[in-house]
């Protein structure tokens, strides 16, 4: 159960706080697998699905790179990563 948690704790918190575009970018996945199972379980056609698909996968990806860009930009000391060169 620890492991778990440490594991969750990895996705949603970086340097000990919680990262929001981490959990946007869980959310629209969430969203997605729970909207598309939904769909297919039921038999249903929604005529906006390729759109909603589109953007719950495309607002994921883009959360992703937008949270690598802060955390570079703003988050990271320039030469910062002093004790993983040579590894």
């Amino acid at each position: 159960m620890k492991a778990f948690k440490e594991f969750m704790a990895g996705l949603f918190y970086e340097n000990g706080e919680p990262s929001l575009t981490r959990v946007l970018s869980c959310a629209y996945f969430v969203a997605f697998v729970a909207i598309s199972s939904y769909l297919a379980v039921a038999g249903k056609v929604w005529s906006g699905y390729e759109v909603f698909a589109a953007f719950a996968g495309g607002a994921g990806v883009a959360g992703q790179v937008t949270n690598k860009y802060i955390n570079s930009r703003y988050n990271t000391m320039p030469g910062g990563f002093e004790s993983k060169k040579g590894v």
